[in-house]
């Protein structure tokens, strides 16, 4: 079965990650209520990138990466 999936590259200054990291729980939370899963991996070589994943079962449930963002701040 085809899946959708988005991908998102951020940079999270360093006194931001602790606010960023508490902020990934309630995203998920709301896009899980979307039927969307979500993902944050960090890099292991640089600890101010952060890559995102949304996926769903249509391109039409995925929200669109800027209001991934904006949205859920």
């Amino acid at each position: 079965m085809p899946r959708a999936l988005t991908m998102t590259e951020r940079r999270i200054a360093p006194e931001d990650r602790a606010a960023y990291l508490a902020e990934v729980a309630s995203r998920r939370a709301v896009l899980a209520e979307r039927a969307c899963s979500f993902w944050v991996f960090e890099s292991a070589t640089d600890p101010n990138r952060v890559v995102e994943f949304c996926e769903a079962a249509t391109v039409a449930a995925l929200p669109s990466t800027e209001s991934l963002f904006t949205e859920m701040v």
